[in-house]
């Protein structure tokens, strides 16, 4: 079949070779997406669990500042960006208990813009990435119907055919459009896989988030009520 299939691109008139070499196109910049995503979010789930204990730890002895800088040194985690926003916007009221809440508000705030900003550039690639997956088959498919069209105008002009050439011609035709599902399935499916991936890690920084919130608000409560429900 791989010869088959040789045979019939070599053979492929000008369209067909031109949308054959736009697809091949595709199929690297589909790939190469991919790599650079996965390597990415690798890279930014290590960071994160570099990043978790430090912090819990900086907490756990209500060090703000060393909180904060330690969210600075781990600035490839996405983690650390929001909650280090939420920390630094909330630090100057950490050390009133009466404004706990307020503080609490602004460190929500400045962490949902931080992570705004992250999900807009986290996201950056999948565009590509839908687009090649909706629009590779159609692609294939003009070539196709070219193709096709092609195949039967040869046949008018030469005033018959046998069903041989006619199935050859159509048969090359066709060729394009099984190159463009080709590259549109994986497209498709790793599109899927990284938005998954994605809205996952959104979730895992809602989380952390409220847990921040959370701390603040506890934080500010008097030291009895805090071993209260430290205890709890």
């Amino acid at each position: 079949m791989g010869n088959e299939w040789l045979q019939a691109l070599q053979n492929s008139g000008v369209v067909a070779t031109g949308i054959t070499i736009v697809h091949v196109i595709m199929s690297i910049v589909v790939f190469t997406i991919a790599a650079i995503k996965w390597r990415e979010l690798r890279a930014r789930a290590q960071a994160t669990r570099e990043f978790a204990d430090g912090f819990r730890e900086a907490l756990q002895r209500n060090a703000f500042d060393d909180a904060v800088q330690h969210a600075q040194a781990h600035d490839h985690s996405q983690v650390a960006r929001v909650l280090g926003a939420g920390m630094r916007a909330a630090a100057p009221f950490l050390s009133d208990p009466a404004r706990a809440e307020y503080a609490a508000s602004v460190a929500e705030v400045a962490a949902e813009r931080e992570q705004t900003r992250l999900s807009s550039m986290l996201r950056r690639g999948l565009g590509p990435l839908a687009t090649i997956g909706a629009t590779a088959t159609l692609l294939g498919l003009l070539g196709t119907v070219v193709g096709i069209m092609n195949a039967f105008t040869a046949m008018a002009r030469s005033g018959g055919g046998s069903i041989d050439t006619i199935a050859a011609g159509i048969g090359e035709a066709l060729l394009t459009t099984a190159i463009g599902l080709l590259v549109a399935i994986p497209a498709v499916w790793l599109y899927t896989w990284l938005n998954g991936r994605l809205d996952r890690l959104f979730s895992e920084l809602d989380f952390a988030l409220q847990e921040l919130v959370e701390w603040i608000l506890v934080h500010g409560q008097p030291e009895v009520e805090r071993r209260d429900l430290a205890a709890a």
